[in-house]
């Protein structure tokens, strides 16, 4: 095999540290050489540190190019079966990594499947991607036309079980939030990410100086600026002012003129 023309010397020193089992194909190959504190493989060719998981993805497939990251479907760092690596450019590579990410229920069916990644307005996203409309159409086969989007049965945004999906346009969207919601303010509104709680823990935490602006609240509770400015504005959750005295309210109004990069 050796498509990536390591000698055989080099060759030789590898497989001798490598646990090769019976069913090749599905079972992890173990290294039992020198792992860092990861407990990713390493061995060192012509004073370098090569990654094991890397030399043995160069030896059945060629070099690569430069440095990438790999998916392992095993979940196991030390093995370096090839038929367990993928690279995060593989158009599958998404579909198994999103796995590390969702908690899924006992009652599989009719519970939401949480996401613990990334949100953004409470929606799960994965490098930029909603997840939503990705798992729809992998889950369903079925490719989603141009304006339609996948609405949430069970009223959870960081909902990605494909049983609580269904299709719509964004007016069917408006109309489930008014029909579940008509009427609701602040915390109390189905479509709310935020709560009574939430707000005051950040504005506090400006009080204090743990936080030091915008940004950095919005950081904290996982939404966009535009939402933290206007509860500052007093034009979303007036009453959240009433609990602090004029003197803390000008403090935290202050952080306005503050600007730090979000993460």
């Amino acid at each position: 095999m050796n498509k990536a023309n390591y000698s055989q010397s080099v060759c030789n020193r590898f497989w001798n540290k490598v646990k090769i089992p019976k069913d090749i194909v599905n079972d992890c190959w173990e290294w039992t050489g020198y792992k860092k504190p990861t407990g990713v493989g390493e061995i060192k060719i012509n004073g370098k540190n090569v990654s094991a998981t890397t030399f043995s993805y160069e030896y059945y497939n060629g070099k690569l190019l430069k440095s990438v990251k790999f998916y392992r479907t095993c979940k196991n760092m030390a093995c370096v079966n090839p038929n367990h690596l993928m690279l995060k450019s593989d158009s599958r590579y998404m579909e198994y990594a999103i796995w590390d990410n969702i908690i899924v229920p006992e009652d599989y069916i009719n519970d939401c499947w949480e996401w613990t990644g990334t949100k953004k307005s409470g929606y799960a996203y994965y490098n930029e991607v909603r997840l939503s409309t990705f798992i729809y159409e992998l889950y369903y086969k079925e490719k989603i036309s141009e304006g339609i989007v996948v609405r949430h049965t069970c009223d959870n945004r960081g909902c990605v079980s494909p049983n609580h999906f269904l299709l719509g346009t964004p007016q069917d969207n408006v109309d489930d939030r008014e029909k579940r919601n008509r009427g609701a303010k602040g915390q109390n509104h189905g479509m709310a990410i935020l709560n009574d709680e939430l707000i005051h823990e950040s504005l506090n935490k400006v009080l204090n100086g743990s936080l030091k602006s915008i940004n950095q609240i919005a950081d904290y509770c996982d939404i966009s600026r535009s939402i933290i400015e206007k509860i500052l504005n007093q034009k979303h959750w007036k009453h959240i002012k009433l609990s602090y005295t004029d003197d803390e309210w000008n403090q935290i109004l202050s952080i306005r003129r503050v600007m730090h990069k979000r993460k």
